[in-house]
């Protein structure tokens, strides 16, 4: 498989989870990125041309281990959510750090700019404290 555009971009600073607000993942900065379809935006990746793009995205949440939480994950494209790039996990009171992964495709059918943005809202406070997405035309 052969690709004309890719990026990779992670966040390693921690992000506050206020309880039952959204909050918006910044995916912080640009690790690997090459061709024309991919930038990133304000901490999400916006998409430039058209096709099919294969999406991972991965977090790292932390949540006081003295509770248990229900932390949901969703991603959406311009505002609409993307159907199945979503995730909800219930944290054990025991373990203080959850992984999320959401790999999915998105079909891009024009040129204009569009925005992939995470968001996440957990039922207690914490933190996000790793963001990444790999974004890559197929």
């Amino acid at each position: 498989m052969s690709c004309n555009s890719a990026i990779y971009a992670a966040n390693t600073m921690e992000q506050p989870l206020i309880a039952t607000e959204a909050t918006v993942v910044n995916f912080g900065s640009v690790v690997r990125r090459f061709g024309p379809a991919l930038v990133l935006s304000g901490g999400n990746v916006s998409v430039n041309q058209r096709g099919f793009y294969s999406v991972d995205v991965n977090l790292c949440i932390n949540i006081p281990a003295a509770t248990s939480a229900d932390i949901t994950v969703q991603l959406y494209k311009d505002g609409a959510p993307i159907p199945g790039a979503y995730a909800k996990v219930t944290t054990a009171q025991t373990a203080t750090f959850d992984q999320v992964t959401i790999p999915f495709i998105i079909r891009e059918k024009c040129c204009c700019e569009n925005s992939i943005t995470c968001v996440v809202t957990s039922t207690e406070a914490g933190t996000i404290v790793n963001a990444a997405i790999e974004v890559v035309k197929i």
